[in-house]
């Protein structure tokens, strides 16, 4: 005999494989597991996509581009079925974006917003320190301002990364960061 929990979990479970439980197993399932009767206005709204440029929509595809930039995940996360299968249960009138939209839009749109953002703060720093960081196993070089805002507190920002060819010696990393600036 299975438990309450037990039955909701295993009618969640053949919901989700097969779209709709059966009969049967609707007639099974224990008070409580179904889903209550949605109001008249989520009925309406239900399935009608919403607009592009609604502010929901805005905002949901600059958190999925945050979250490709921050956490370094292809822009083909879009069209993972499991994913998009979770944006649709989280919010089922939103339309994802394409990956080439986040490639070629949503992901440079937002570093063009942090790049205004960090140069705005920095342009107000008066007295910064820069570091450099090198990784031999990706070939990269970044470098990084330092400073002590007005309330005392460490801040940074890393104003460049690029891919550095070559040796990783003095000479390069001079000749690297003179010729991108």
């Amino acid at each position: 005999m299975r438990t309450k929990r037990q039955l909701c979990v295993h009618i969640s479970s053949v919901s989700l494989a097969a779209k709709t439980p059966t009969a049967t197993e609707v007639a099974r399932s224990p008070a409580g597991c179904e889903k209550k009767q949605q109001s008249v206005l989520a009925a309406f709204s239900q399935g009608k996509p919403s607009e592009f440029n609604d502010p929901r929509s805005l905002r949901l595809t600059r958190l999925i581009a945050e979250m490709i930039a921050v956490g370094d995940q292809p822009f083909g996360v879009v069209c993972d079925d499991g994913f998009r299968r979770l944006v649709h249960a989280l919010e089922p009138c939103y339309t994802l974006p394409s990956d080439t939209y986040m490639r070629k839009t949503a992901v440079p749109e937002l570093y063009k917003l942090v790049r205004d953002t960090v140069h705005k703060v920095v342009s107000k720093v008066q007295s910064m320190r820069l570091t450099t960081d090198t990784w031999t196993s990706e070939s990269l070089i970044s470098v990084t301002d330092h400073w002590i805002d007005a309330s005392w507190q460490r801040q940074s920002a890393v104003l460049q990364t690029s891919h550095l060819p070559g040796s990783h010696t003095a000479a390069n990393i001079k000749e690297k960061i003179l010729s991108d600036q």
